[in-house]
């Protein structure tokens, strides 16, 4: 009998990480269904809903954006019943999935709920794991540090890896991406990565955009790249375009071939606080992170935080191997400066390289392939 599974992933990250699992499922005996972005439709998941309502940070963001959620809510569930799943797999997104999952449990609780990305109990309310557990049966973590939290509550938690390490950003070509956009030699590359969300994006690339104005007139020879999700490119576009900076900036949008290829290519990065941190640490580019708050999402937020960091490769460690400007720290001139400082200094670029290669190893080191080991935790039958 074939198992049913149920797959749903609410933002741009969510969806990258689910395609290859999506397309390890279907290679098995498994009917699959979901809500997914781009990528999982692309790996052959059967969506025909938008991720882009759930795609929101912020306490202020989500309420002015609830009835949107709402009726992906009420007609993701009534998929869910049509469908009858044996299985119930969630990526992060723990606003949204969170409330499917204790929803569907209520609806029938021999439906398997499992959760990929243990929410960050060790940053800000360590209480949640007690509530994590009651939701699912079982939690795949993406960090070593992370089962600890959750297995004193009586949840089966396993260390599955992230899958960043199997994307095959190491592998970006360089050579082939100075080709494509003619890069003069003895130019600089530069990425500017506002987010994937839109609130992240209006809040944090006009700050990048003025950064790297900046940068413009120290380095005239700097070639500045947006890459993009498909879910905000043309909104990325129109906000660049409607900013006047006289910027030649040029957008990458989707394919993750092109994005590894811009990083091969990048001296140095500067990138909203992210996941996509941890991909640039692995393509080894000199970078900082940014990130501009709603003011009173931040002030609650810098109350509840247990954390003094907000890059992960910081928290591991206890040290700020990666700058960080967050809200009034995120200023142009600050990025600016950064990024000057690892362009005009060929030591400091170096001796960050080395800080990113060290960093990795002790995050990411697995010997195992984590998709590999979440497909086999969905196909269980304990």
């Amino acid at each position: 009998m074939e198992k049913k599974v149920f797959i749903i992933a609410g933002e741009a990250s969510g969806d990258m990480w689910g395609a290859p699992i999506v397309k390890g499922l279907l290679k098995k005996n498994v009917t699959l269904k979901g809500l997914g972005g781009t990528e999982m439709k692309v790996a052959g998941l059967k969506s025909n809903q938008s991720i882009t309502p759930l795609s929101i940070m912020g306490l202020f963001e989500v309420l002015k954006n609830l009835p949107s959620v709402l009726r992906v809510y009420k007609k993701t569930m009534v998929q869910i019943k049509n469908f009858k799943p044996d299985v119930l797999f969630t990526i992060d997104s723990p606003g949204f999935n969170f409330r499917i999952a204790k929803a569907v449990k209520k609806w029938n609780p021999d439906v398997k709920c499992i959760h990929f990305v243990a929410p960050q109990v060790w940053a800000w309310k360590p209480e949640r794991a007690a509530k994590v557990a009651k939701l699912f049966d079982h939690l795949l973590c993406l960090f070593p540090f992370e089962p600890k939290y959750f297995t004193p509550h009586g949840l089966k938690t396993t260390l599955v890896g992230h899958p960043v390490i199997e994307s095959g950003v190491e592998n970006g070509d360089a050579k082939r991406f100075k080709e494509k956009f003619k890069i003069k030699k003895g130019s600089f590359v530069l990425p500017l990565i506002p987010g994937s969300r839109k609130s992240e994006i209006e809040r944090t690339l006009p700050v990048l955009l003025k950064a790297a104005k900046i940068l413009s007139y120290a380095f005239p020879q700097t070639r500045f790249f947006i890459p993009t999700v498909e879910a905000t490119h043309t909104f990325v576009r129109d906000f660049v375009k409607n900013t006047d900076m006289n910027l030649n900036i040029k957008l990458i949008k989707g394919s993750a071939i092109n994005r590894f290829d811009l990083f091969a290519a990048s001296n140095v990065a500067l990138a909203a606080s992210g996941s996509v941190s941890l991909e640039l640490g692995l393509a080894n580019v000199p970078h900082c992170v940014c990130y501009k708050f709603n003011p009173l999402t931040y002030w609650i937020g810098k109350r509840l935080v247990q954390t003094k960091f907000a890059n992960l490769f910081n928290i591991a460690s206890n040290r700020e191997r990666i700058p960080e400007f967050i809200q009034e720290k995120c200023t142009p001139e600050k990025l600016a400066h950064f990024a000057f400082s690892i362009l005009s200094n060929k030591e400091e670029h170096k001796r960050m390289q080395l800080r990113l290669k060290n960093g990795v190893k002790n995050l990411l080191e697995t010997k195992e392939s984590p998709t590999e080991n979440i497909i086999s935790a969905i196909l269980d039958k304990k």
